[in-house]
């Protein structure tokens, strides 16, 4: 699911996504990327061994604990955090910059034409890279399940 770790299958209490735009748990990505350059979903090379914050799906992993039944009160939390801070629609393309948060990747890429900040904080990004951001899309499809 969305919300679980690819590796140990546990939800992430520290989900960072690697280069191949997956989220894990950060301990478990980084036991395994320790012994081995390849993906642990794809099983593919991984373009880099760096990994980053997935905030947004931390907020969404963080509202679905604070909701004891897990029967979805969560949802309207969540949706939230699949919105992009910049154009404040659903985000049908995400992608993760290096401070974390998560944009639409058109939006993201207009905004880094003219900026080297994070639209979020303004704080400087040291790498202009995008991550595709493969569990907010999972999230989406399991938000729409439940309506």
């Amino acid at each position: 699911g969305a919300l679980q770790c690819g590796i140990c299958g546990k939800i992430m209490m520290d989900p960072v996504v690697a280069a191949d735009g997956f989220s894990y748990e950060r301990s478990e990505i980084e036991l395994h990327l320790a012994r081995s350059n390849l993906s642990p979903t794809t099983k593919r090379r991984l373009a880099f061994l760096d990994v980053v914050r997935n905030n947004h799906l931390k907020n969404a992993i963080e509202a679905w604990r604070r909701d004891p039944t897990h029967a979805g009160g969560w949802i309207a939390s969540a949706k939230e955090e699949l919105k992009c801070p910049i154009t404040m629609c659903t985000m049908a393309d995400a992608v993760v910059t290096g401070d974390g948060h998560s944009y639409e990747r058109s939006a993201i890429m207009q905004w880094l034409r003219r900026h080297a900040s994070s639209p979020k904080s303004n704080l400087p990004l040291s790498s202009k890279a995008l991550i595709t951001n493969h569990n907010l899309a999972l999230l989406a499809r399991t938000i729409a399940s439940y309506e």
